[in-house]
């Protein structure tokens, strides 16, 4: 007898293999078109406004909007994925809606719009009362096949940018974004919808098509300055910085240079930017878009640079029915729908045992009406009730095709494109030209439904400047200076102190007597306190400045006691007067007079070994010592100590919602000042693991509940810290 062999546990089985092979048969005529430009799908950012008309974190709201709907995107667990295909979710504090990928098909500009409008529509129906939306950004995703976007993002950017930012900009805006994504184009403008969107989004299709199909007639490209992006790699046209120019305010007759010499302008290359669209939608253009379209290129309707409205289309008809994916009950297993993006979306199978199918973009219409019909249960079933193989779901790769895995990753992150990190290197002088001040690219700050962007400013961090050493300044004027304000405490203070030593003079030299006045003298400057040998026994006061000058008073009755006043004044007593106005003026007084005493050795000699000499009671009665001549404290200046290096300034931490025992998205945005982050160091309460590095982090959570994730950003030693919440569910 013959015993059939048992497949050993976790080794291929024939069974499970023939019902993939089965599975996978079924679709693989099933691809997306070769032709640029086949799929057109629209993201419109709104500012949420609460009752009082202030910006509200839409973040806050989505939790507890009437709305249920699976959350279906691996990399945005905030994403709710509508009943009409509809993708509803936050970015950043702004609620975002986006449209299933629309078939660029006849009239396909027009469903495009009005599924925008459905959106907006469907987000402000779920707001809370007194809840308003402001239109926000737009952001027109094309497909495009094959790989080498860099290089055709950047072309087009040279070659139709202008024309786009001229028609779907507003007169307010500043600029639009480029942007080279895993299997498609993005274009980010300013919001624009109805009629405006619609000819954005046909002029957008057809310029791609053309460009991708080298097609006759392109024009040339144009000399444009382009700014590399920040958050998400790509290029920037800038209204001001991609021609030297305001190319907005300039309008139709800006003049706008050629890489290969010459010159257009911005009327022109509009103009054949829409010839070159229409030339290469063909059919699928609707008539009525495109006669509106040329009478925008003959100036008979605005650009969108120029303001005012367009008239309107006609309603959109025979538009294709969207239906995000959902639950299939099927006799012997369910299907599940797991994960849902632009490329692929993946189904969990529950039976037998649990398997998954997924189901690439192009093939789940026809996935969608088999089940319904039942011709893959028998397949799937079949798939169920074998044991498990070694097919195991990974990588972005494996989505592209129809197929039945056994299990998938742990990390469903892992089956999205990969994209390359927002870069300055990738723009030629990019390091002269970088955009710094640019928070998050296509939005605005608050007031304003536009770009943001300025010019980079000086850095915080940056070296101060080497001061310029000052003239030595000119000899002092017997008129006073007008003191300035930041000296009038220490000129007060010395005031006051020459006071007390005219005072104390007048004391001294009380009961007569006549003395030669010194006078200021711009010509004959000494060390400060030098004693000079002379015939003439006169005193000569300098002060620089004069505003605090002592006048020795008259009243000494003869040469002898004129030396004695002189000798009296030796050097500490000068220290002294400096120190007291030091004391007083909060600030260090370096004497700036020169005083010159000219007394003959003998006037001395007599003055201090002969006392008597002295007319009493005056010398005898009052030892009070004679104040310096003209001395003038004034504030030394104080250097300066080096500036505390600045933070980096931290705009935004965020964090998804997430299932337990799923890893969260966290992600930190930068502001506008400050230097750049140099380093990054995430923690988190109770997650795995409890510590990171990067701009992103991936905390796993096992409860339920608000976990706190934190962050810190450093430029060198300064560095600036910021917390956030993750709710677990």
């Amino acid at each position: 007898m013959t015993v059939a062999a048992i497949p050993r546990r976790g080794a291929p089985s024939v069974a499970a293999s023939a019902a993939a092979d089965d599975f996978a048969r079924r679709f693989e005529r099933y691809r997306d078109p070769p032709a640029a430009a086949a799929l057109v799908g629209i993201e419109h950012e709104f500012r949420v406004l609460g009752p009082a008309g202030a910006p509200v974190d839409f973040r806050e709201l989505l939790p507890n909007l009437p709305v249920r709907a699976p959350r279906l995107d691996p990399g945005d667990r905030n994403a709710r994925r509508l009943p009409t295909g509809l993708a509803l979710t936050a970015d950043g504090p702004e609620a975002e809606i986006a449209t299933p990928p629309v078939p660029v098909v006849p009239g396909f500009e027009r469903h495009a719009a009005a599924l925008a409008a459905e959106g907006r529509a469907t987000l402000a129906a779920l707001l809370p009362a007194g809840h308003t939306l402001e239109g926000y950004s737009t952001h027109v995703s094309l497909s495009v096949p094959g790989g080498g976007l860099d290089a055709f993002a950047r072309e087009y950017a040279l070659v139709f940018g202008p024309a786009i930012a001229a028609l779907g900009e507003s007169p307010r805006s500043l600029g639009i974004y480029v942007r080279p994504r895993p299997g498609r184009l993005e274009l980010c403008f300013e919001f624009a919808e109805d009629t405006r969107l619609a000819t954005v989004i046909a002029v957008a299709a057809g310029t791609v098509r053309a460009l991708y199909e080298r097609a006759q007639g392109l024009p040339r490209a144009l000399d444009v300055n382009l700014l590399p992006a920040r958050e998400r790699y790509g290029y920037r046209l800038h209204r001001r910085a991609a021609f030297g120019f305001d190319s907005y305010t300039a309008g139709r007759e800006a003049l706008l240079p050629l890489v290969s010499g010459g010159n257009t302008t911005l009327g022109a290359r509009t103009g054949q930017a829409i010839a070159s669209a229409i030339h290469a939608l063909g059919p699928a253009l609707d008539p009525e878009t495109a006669s509106l379209l040329n009478g925008i290129a003959a100036g008979r309707h605005p650009l969108g640079i120029e303001g005012g409205a367009l008239p309107a289309l006609a309603p959109a008809t025979d538009a294709p029915a969207f239906a995000a994916p959902r639950p299939w009950h099927r006799p012997g297993y369910r299907a599940v729908p797991c994960i849902a993006t632009w490329d692929f979306t993946l189904y969990r199978l529950e039976g037998a045992r649990t398997a998954f199918a997924c189901v690439p973009r192009a093939a789940h219409p026809a996935f969608v009406s088999e089940l319904e019909a039942g011709a893959l249960d028998a397949i799937i079933v079949r798939f169920l009730a074998a044991p498990a193989a070694s097919a195991t779901l990974a990588s972005h790769a494996q989505t592209t095709s129809a197929a039945l895995f056994d299990r998938m990753t742990p990390d469903p992150r892992a089956l999205l494109p990969s994209e390359r990190e927002p870069a300055l290197a990738h723009v030629p002088g990019a390091a002269a030209k970088a955009d710094k001040a640019s928070a998050r690219p296509g939005k605005a700050g608050p007031g304003r439904p536009g770009k943001g962007w300025l010019p980079a400013g000086p850095r915080f961090d940056a070296p101060p400047v080497p001061a310029t050493p000052r003239p030595p300044s000119p000899p002092p004027s017997p008129v006073p200076a007008r003191p300035r304000p930041g000296l009038m405490l220490a000129g007060l203070a010395a005031t006051l102190a020459a006071a007390a030593a005219v005072i104390a003079m007048v004391l001294f030299a009380h009961g007569g007597g006549e003395a030669a006045n010194p006078s200021p003298s711009p010509t004959s400057e000494q060390p400060p306190h030098t004693s000079t040998a002379s015939p003439s026994p006169t005193t000569i006061a300098t002060a620089a400045p004069p505003a605090a000058t002592v006048i020795a008073p008259a009243g000494v009755p003869s040469p002898t006691a004129a030396a004695t006043a002189a000798t009296a004044t030796p050097p500490d007593a000068v220290a002294t007067a400096t120190a007291a106005a030091t004391s007083t003026a909060t600030a260090t007084a370096t004497p700036l007079a020169t005083s010159t005493a000219t007394a003959t050795p003998a006037a001395t000699s007599t003055a201090t070994a002969h006392p008597a000499e002295t007319p009493p009671p005056t010398a005898t009665a009052t030892p009070t010592p004679t104040p310096p001549p003209a001395v003038t404290p004034t504030p030394t200046r104080t250097a300066t100590p080096a500036p505390t290096p600045a933070p980096p300034s931290i705009r935004n931490v965020t964090c998804t919602t997430i299932d337990r025992n799923v890893p969260a998205t966290c992600q930190v945005f930068m502001g506008d000042t400050g230097p750049e982050a140099t380093s990054f160091t995430w923690t988190a309460q109770g997650g795995t693991p409890a510590t990171g590095s990067g701009t992103t982090f991936h905390p796993v959570f096992t409860t339920a509940g608000q976990h706190t994730v934190t962050v810190t950003a450093c430029a060198g030693t300064a560095c600036a810290t910021r917390t956030t919440s993750v709710t677990v569910v």
